[in-house]
């Protein structure tokens, strides 16, 4: 399987893409690869994102909150964007937003107008539960995820989470509880 993307892959991901067998590729590599002049890639690129825009579209979507931090990319992207793919939703966290504002305002805006919400809260991130406090105040359907070993806060501690200890173990358990929760 290949994974393109347009800037680059974090040490991280990279890591992640190689244990799984995945090849990572920049636009550029791509380009490259199958002597693409960048004319027509970026021809390709916008049409690919329309593809995407348009795949997007009155489909269920959830809004993940989780630590902006390389780190967490491949359980975003290898975990929880896959788990929402294989079930037909959309995962956007908040760097997929479109916005001129505030972004914690588009945030709030995001918790409130998507089906669902999954939250990562491995670390015990403040902004991550800031915005699972919104989500619950919201009544709206949370799925909390936290790696095994970490320390929740006490107000979560009593909260159902999927605790994983790597990114294979929480995939089909995410899948199976996104199924459950938006059907």
């Amino acid at each position: 399987a290949w994974l393109v993307t347009t800037s680059g892959f974090t040490p991280n991901a990279q890591r992640a893409l190689d244990r799984y067998g995945i090849q990572g590729l920049t636009f550029g590599e791509l380009s490259r690869r199958f002597q693409l002049d960048p004319a027509s890639l970026s021809q390709k690129q916008k049409v690919w994102q329309k593809k995407a825009t348009d795949a997007r579209q009155g489909k269920k979507r959830v809004f993940v909150i989780i630590p902006f931090s390389e780190d967490m990319l491949d359980v975003f992207i290898l975990g929880i964007r896959w788990a929402a793919s294989q079930v037909g939703v959309v995962a956007e966290r908040a760097d997929d937003l479109e916005h001129n504002g505030e972004i914690i305002g588009e945030i709030r805006k995001a918790i409130a107008e998507y089906d669902a919400v999954v939250a990562d809260t491995s670390g015990a991130n403040a902004n991550v539960c800031y915005e699972v406090g919104y989500a619950h105040a919201l009544e709206k359907p949370t799925i909390l995820i936290c790696r095994n070993g970490t320390e929740l806060p006490f107000d979560l501690q009593g909260t159902n989470h999927i605790m994983y200890d790597n990114i294979i173990g929480l995939r089909e358990r995410l899948k199976a509880k996104l199924t459950a929760v938006l059907s």
